[in-house]
């Protein structure tokens, strides 16, 4: 008997803790996508003032909250100590695996090799980040609407059933 409750707390000790990083993974990759429009429209902002690429980067770990402002502040450093800047993007994107960065790291590299306006570039990439988010809270309130209407179709038919036997 001993050995059953035994092998049940161990696995529920060794369960917990790995769920409970997963979500905490997904909170801070979450928070850090919903953050990452909002830098490019502050990086804009400083570029068009006349603020160097790095600077910007410094700006928005200086005055954003975390999780964007730590990672952006790694990789000023990077950049600031002598790193590659793909080498630096790279390495943000190991530590933050988002298709959102992926995309706004490969656009600022390009537009680094060929020229161009980058205060434009990055305004458009945040008004498509910003577009898509939209378009995913619209989703996510039309599925949850289903959902509930999903329950109400699956209870209604057990109450029904549970009020009839109860007046009979």
């Amino acid at each position: 008997h001993h050995l059953v409750f035994t092998l049940g707390a161990f696995i529920f000790v060794a369960i917990v803790p790995i769920v409970w990083l997963k979500k905490q993974k997904t909170k801070r990759l979450d928070k850090f996508e919903e953050q990452l429009p909002e830098a490019l429209q502050m990086m804009t902002r400083a570029l068009r003032t006349g603020y160097p690429f790095s600077e910007c980067m410094k700006i928005v770990s200086t005055e954003m909250s975390e999780p964007i402002s730590q990672e952006f502040g790694m990789t000023y450093e990077e950049i600031n100590y002598g790193r590659n800047i793909e080498v630096a993007f790279a390495l943000m994107i190991q530590r933050v695996p988002s298709l959102s960065l992926i995309a706004m790291s490969t656009a600022i590299i390009i537009q680094r090799e060929t020229g161009g306006n980058l205060s434009e570039v990055l305004l458009k990439i945040s008004e498509v980040l910003n577009g898509r988010f939209k378009l995913q809270r619209r989703i996510k309130t039309l599925s949850a609407d289903g959902i509930f209407s999903a329950w109400i179709m699956l209870l209604l038919p057990l109450s029904l059933f549970a009020v009839m036997n109860i007046a009979a």
